[in-house]
């Protein structure tokens, strides 16, 4: 069960358009956000694998979220996601695998999205979210996962009600996963917090020094009237 508390969430990196719903009817919006990797160098069997880390400065990924600018009245829509930008494999050891960390953003904050619920009635909705294979040109890499370690949601209003997992692990070219679902009074702008989100490259990747694999996160946004 995911648990509203106050969370801290990364600067934008990427923004989206906000498409209207009527207060009336049923509506989904799909977003898309990048994972990208670029590989410096491939070694050999002995070396260890890529260190994943404690997060920039040791820091807790707090951070004021600039929420945007607001829907027009009567919409809802995804306003706003970031990339996640996992940086350079520096050793890649094909008999160990490996594990990066996206970064994270101004501030030092977390990778987020931000719903922006303006209609007069607020309903239910549900975010939900999937990702591709990591592809460089015709390559790709097969068995690769990401997770999001620390769900959270923040909406101004303190009564908001909201469901879904405290983590989340996605497998490549899978069905999409649940997110966050707001039950109830979660008018406005709700901003959910990824925490650190964390690529794992399986053993035996035929991976190339100086290669770029990115890969497309599909954001999910539905909602039903009040």
């Amino acid at each position: 069960m995911l648990y509203k508390k106050l969370i801290s969430s990364s600067i934008i990196l990427s923004t989206l358009g906000v498409i209207g719903l009527g207060s009336l009817e049923a509506y989904a919006q799909d977003a898309s956000s990048q994972g990208i990797l670029s590989v410096l160098e491939v070694t050999d069997p002995v070396a260890p694998p890529v260190d994943p880390g404690d997060g920039e400065d040791g820091e807790d990924g707090g951070g004021i979220v600039d929420p945007g600018e607001p829907s027009n009245p009567g919409e809802i829509g995804i306003s706003k996601v970031t990339d996640w930008n996992f940086g350079t494999l520096e050793n890649y050891d094909p008999s160990l695998g490996a594990t990066m960390v996206a970064s994270r953003s101004e501030n030092n904050t977390f990778n987020h999205v931000i719903v922006d619920d303006k209609r007069e009635d607020s309903g239910s909705w549900s975010l939900s979210v999937s990702s591709d294979a990591f592809r460089s040109g015709e390559k790709s890499l097969t068995g690769t996962t990401i997770k999001m370690n620390s769900l959270s949601a923040n909406n101004y209003n303190t009564s908001a009600l909201f469901s879904g997992p405290g983590s989340l692990q996605l497998l490549q070219d899978n069905e999409s996963m649940e997110v966050l679902t707001a039950i109830s009074g979660a008018d406005g702008f709700t901003t959910i917090s990824l925490g650190e989100v964390e690529l794992s490259i399986p053993k035996h990747q035929n991976i190339a020094e100086g290669e770029e694999y990115t890969s497309v996160i599909t954001w999910n946004l539905t909602s039903e009237p009040a």
